[in-house]
């Protein structure tokens, strides 16, 4: 059973990194999209940053709204799972 938590936590860290580079990939494109439509390149979408209305694709649209959550939640699981193995090696409950 400890071999099987610690696939859970490695595989936890690399989803952990992946939302974190995606994140930073994503919010970097997002910054740079345009403040008018642009419907020759799909940026029909409304973000608001900070005030600033950008245009972005229904892709980054759907990454931004759906996909990246979820990939928090599964992060916030991770350190959950890795937190509690470290209780239970050090003899917690």
């Amino acid at each position: 059973m400890n071999r099987f938590w610690k696939i859970v936590r490695k595989v936890g860290y690399f989803l952990s990194a992946a939302a974190l580079i995606g994140w930073l990939v994503l919010l970097s494109s997002i910054i740079s999209a345009p403040l008018i439509p642009d419907p020759s390149a799909n940026r029909t979408v409304e973000f608001n940053n900070h005030g600033t209305i950008h245009y972005i694709t229904p892709e980054q649209d759907f990454l931004l709204r759906r996909v990246f959550p979820c990939l928090l939640v599964i992060f916030f699981l991770c350190a959950g799972i890795s937190f509690r193995s470290k209780l239970l090696r050090q003899g917690g409950y």
